[in-house]
C-alpha cells in the first residue's frame, strides 16, 4: 500500500539546493520523465528501473499533473522490474546445449572457452525471453517547501537505488540523508548548533561514518525516552513546526519492544518485548553495559495514537502507523479528487507524527546541551541501578 496505507516504514532526506520559482511543475515532470520506467515485456532485458506515479504503477507518462503534483507535495514511486533465472535451471540448460555442440562436432572431445561463453550467453537469452519481470516498488513524497523527502522503504538497497536514481534525475539539487546528527542540527538554533557541533565525533561529512561515530545521539535519546517513560507523566508539548499548535499538549512513551546491543564490536543483543511497566529487563541489560539501539514508541494527541519503530542509528522509522485516514465517499465523487482528498488527509497524519517526534527531540536536545544535563544523566544512572 505505500504511503497510501495506515503502515508503512520510512527514511528521511533533506533537498539541498534552490527550486526553481517559475514553471516548478514542469521542471519536476521533466526530470520524471528524463528516468521514467520502462517496461521490458517481449525484451531480454534483466532489469529496468524508472520512476511511475504513485497511485499507478504501469503509468509512467507523467502527463497528468495532479496525479504527482499535489502542492506543496510531489509524490512518485520507483519501480524496478527484474527477471531471474534460477541457477539450476541455467546450468542443467547450457550442459544440454554443450552435449548437442559435441554431438554435432565429433571431432572435439571437448568444448573451446569461447564457444562455451557464447553457449552459456545464448541459453541465458534465451530463458530471460521465457522469463515474466517480477515487479516492485517503493513510494516517495517530496515537501518541497521544507525539502524534507520521505521515502517509504528502509532497505539500504532500495536507498541506494533510491540515491541514484535521484542524482541523475534531479543534478540541479543535492540530497542529504537525515541521520540522527543532520535531523538533529536542523531542528537548533545557530547558538546550539554550534554546541552540537562540539560533540560531533566524526571529523568529516561522510554519512557512514557521521553515523557510525555518532551513536551515542540516538542512544542518549532512546535512554531519556525510556527513563522518562517511567519516571514521568509522559506528557511533552508540541514544540517543532508543523500542522498542530505550537505548544499543544500530546503524550508519549516507549512500550512493547526495546532492543539493547553492545555496538559495532560486541555482539551481545537483547531484545525486551511486552508490556515495559517496570522496565526490569531493559535497566538489567543496561546495568551489563548494553545500550539501547531500537524501540517502539507511541505517541497520542486528541485520543489520536501514532505509533513506530525508532532506529535509534539511523533515526528511521519502521512500521509507522497512523491514525486511520477518515474520507467520506458517494457516487457522485470523482476518483481523482478522492485519491487527493485521501493523500492530503495521509500527509497530515504522518506530518503530525514528525511533527511530535521531533518535539521530543527538540526537548532532548535542550536538555542535553544545558547545563541540566548533568543533573538528569545522574538520575537516569540511580533508574539504572535500581531494581524495583
Amino acid at each position: 500500500m505505500g504511503f497510501m496505507g495506515q503502515t508503512i516504514s520510512i527514511s528521511l532526506y533533506r533537498v539541498i539546493g534552490r527550486l526553481p520559482k517559475k514553471d516548478l511543475e514542469e521542471w519536476m515532470a521533466e526530470r520524471l520523465r528524463r528516468n521514467r520506467f520502462q517496461a521490458i515485456e517481449g525484451a531480454t532485458t534483466e532489469k529496468a528501473r524508472g520512476w511511475v506515479c504513485l497511485d499507478d504503477p504501469n503509468d509512467a507518462t507523467f502527463e497528468n499533473y495532479r496525479l504527482f503534483i499535489r502542492p506543496p507535495y510531489v509524490c512518485f514511486s520507483l519501480r524496478t522490474d527484474e527477471r531471474k533465472i534460477a541457477p539450476a535451471l541455467l546450468r542443467n540448460r547450457f550442459d544440454l546445449e554443450c552435449r548437442k555442440w559435441l554431438a554435432g562436432h565429433p571431432d572435439f572431445k571437448w568444448v573451446p572457452r569461447q564457444r562455451k561463453t557464447e553457449l552459456q550467453e545464448l541459453v541465458r537469452q534465451r530463458l530471460l525471453a521465457k522469463t515474466l519481470a517480477v515487479p516492485s516498488g517503493f513510494d516517495i513524497v517530496w515537501h518541497t517547501q521544507t525539502g524534507r523527502v520521505m521515502v517509504g522503504s528502509l532497505s539500504l538497497k532500495d536507498l541506494e537505488a533510491f540515491e541514484g536514481q535521484a542524482k541523475n534525475s534531479f543534478s540541479d539539487v543535492g540530497l542529504e540523508a537525515l541521520h540522527p546528527m543532520a535531523l538533529a542540527r536542523n531542528l537548533l538554533n545557530d547558538g546550539d548548533r554550534g554546541k552540537l557541533d562540539g560533540l560531533n565525533k566524526s571529523s568529516g561529512q561522510d554519512v557512514v561514518d557521521q553515523i557510525k561515530e555518532n551513536r551515542w545521539l540516538g542512544q542518549e535519546f532512546l535512554l531519556w525516552l525510556l527513563h522518562a517513560s517511567e519516571t514521568t507523566a509522559g506528557e511533552f508539548t508540541v514544540r517543532a513546526e508543523g500542522p498542530g499548535a505550537l505548544g499543544e499538549l500530546f503524550e508519549a512513551r516507549v512500550d512493547s519492544r526495546v532492543v539493547l546491543d553492545g555496538g559495532a564490536e560486541d555482539p551481545r543483543k537483547v531484545t525486551v518485548t511486552g508490556s515495559q511497566a517496570a522496565y526490569r529487563e531493559v535497566r538489567e541489560a543496561l546495568r551489563n553495559d548494553l545500550q539501547p539501539a531500537e524501540a517502539t514508541l507511541y505517541m497520542l494527541k486528541d485520543e489520536e495514537a501514532w505509533k513506530l519503530t525508532l532506529k535509534g542509528e539511523t533515526f528511521r522509522f519502521g512500521s509507522f502507523k497512523t491514525p486511520k485516514v477518515h474520507i467520506e465517499r458517494d457516487e457522485l465523487t470523482d476518483e481523482t479528487d478522492e485519491r487527493e482528498a485521501v493523500f492530503y488527509e495521509r500527509m497530515h497524519l504522518l506530518e503530525s507524527g514528525f511533527q511530535m517526534f521531533e518535539s521530543l527531540l527538540q526537548e532532548f536536545l535542550e536538555l542535553r546541551l544545558s547545563r541540566r544535563w548533568s543533573e538528569r544523566l545522574s538520575a537516569m544512572r540511580a533508574w539504572q541501578k535500581s531494581r524495583s
